[in-house]
């Protein structure tokens, strides 16, 4: 049968589930690319308050010797697995699993023309798991890794939302969204290290058509002026109509001779040029994995660990976002 990894139940000790965390590498292991991404934690009404600090508040709260769990929002169950202190950055692993779900299996020696799922339930006191969160916490920095299943910036944010107010932090001191906040110096640096790509997203193609019928003004015209000369007539309602079925999109990459000094020199002013005057949406992507649209910066690095679909060396992944948080110091990202 195919084997569905579990998590230890909530009376077992952190020494019983490192050991659970570990089981699979010596035969399965290979390396795996993980992705961690980097937000900044904005306080609602400038509350003068950090994620170390709420997080610390939080665990004040539990035994050093419990793995504590809560519940999160869509009716599953989160637990803390994993969770050390080092140089004032927290490292989290937090594991999200449905109590008392089963699981689907399948017996894969029988033809794949009549297989069958059967369901199995948790044994004992193990749980199986709905995803992984991986989470390194440094004052008001974060930075974190998913698997099992993507996780996005808002179930991030309730996650350690609903840890602290689990565990009696009061909710006025946990309200907080992510962002990216960059000094300009930061942002054209990392345009000058190299563009990896640029995406001058039409949106909605039907309204660049309708512009483009009315003799109407097109933003960075020497792109999509070029546009017009699909059409030797203006458009007319049909193709309006159709044209909104339709996704346009421009996306320049320096290909392979993204090192050529030219060519970075004309990415990295394209770059400047779109980011201060283009009007419509576009995704500017850097070689340091920046990621930059009209109202919103986002971070990203990549990072091997061993593990597999199922399972992550959680004692990697920590070092590897370390040393993430390292270079992000470096960079002057983080200060």
């Amino acid at each position: 049968m195919d084997t569905a990894y579990q998590i230890p139940g909530k009376n077992q000790t952190p020494q019983m589930v490192v050991f659970l965390l570990n089981w699979s590498f010596t035969e399965q292991g290979a390396d795996m690319k993980k992705v961690a991404h980097y937000r900044r934690a904005i306080w609602v009404d400038g509350m003068a308050n950090t994620l170390t600090t709420m997080m610390d508040d939080a665990f004040a709260a539990v035994p050093d010797d419990l793995l504590p769990t809560f519940n999160i929002s869509g009716g599953f169950d989160c637990m803390v697995a994993r969770r050390t202190n080092h140089d004032g950055a927290r490292f989290l692993h937090f594991v999200t699993y449905e109590e008392g779900a089963p699981v689907a299996v399948i017996n894969t020696r029988i033809q794949a023309a009549a297989v069958d799922a059967d369901e199995q339930d948790p044994d004992g006191e193990n749980e199986f798991i709905q995803s992984q969160l991986f989470c390194l916490i440094f004052e008001n920095h974060v930075l974190w890794a998913t698997h099992n299943e993507p996780l996005r910036e808002g179930k991030i944010q309730d996650i350690l939302a609903s840890f602290a107010l689990a565990n009696g932090v009061p909710n006025e001191q946990a309200q907080f969204g992510f962002q990216v906040v960059l000094d300009q110096e930061i942002i054209q640096q990392a345009f000058e290290d190299g563009i990896q790509e640029i995406d001058l997203n039409l949106g909605d193609f039907a309204s660049t058509l309708e512009r483009i019928s009315n003799g109407g003004e097109l933003p960075a015209g020497g792109f999509l002026a070029m546009l017009s000369g699909l059409f030797t007539a203006p458009a007319t309602a049909e193709q309006i109509d159709a044209a909104r079925d339709i996704e346009g999109k421009l996306i320049l990459r320096p290909g392979y001779d993204w090192d050529k000094p030219n060519v970075k020199d004309l990415m990295t002013s394209l770059s400047n040029r779109i980011r201060e005057n283009f009007e419509d949406e576009f995704v500017i992507v850097t070689k340091s994995g920046l990621r930059l649209t009209r109202d919103k910066i986002s971070l990203k690095r990549d990072c091997e660990v061993q593990g597999t679909r199922r399972i992550l060396n959680s004692i990697q992944m920590e070092t590897a976002m370390r040393d993430v948080l390292r270079a992000l110091r470096e960079a002057r990202i983080v200060e």
